[in-house]
């Protein structure tokens, strides 16, 4: 898969609620790779959560925070967005 056609858009509101694993750390910046794609630049809080809520993960990708030293399947760490029972 080609990396992002465009960047994700920040998501303008505050109120916009995170999951608890963006929460847990909201100073942090993420980073989204796609198989055989290049990282994306370095994305804040908001724009990792509007990139869920925006249901364009497709449970294939790898996520990063800046905090961890290895990536992580989009699936182990935000596994509500592809079925189950996701919660706030």
């Amino acid at each position: 898969l080609a990396p992002f056609d465009h960047e994700p858009e920040p998501v303008a509101t505050a109120a916009t609620p995170l999951h608890a694993v963006i929460a847990e750390r909201p100073d942090l910046t993420w980073c989204i790779a796609f198989p055989g794609g290049e990282p994306t630049e370095p994305l804040d809080a908001q724009t990792m959560q509007g990139w869920l809520d925006g249901g364009h993960a497709t449970g294939t990708e790898v996520v990063w925070r800046a905090d961890w030293p290895e990536w992580r399947p989009v699936q182990e760490v935000f596994p509500g967005f592809f079925g189950g029972d996701f919660r706030f």
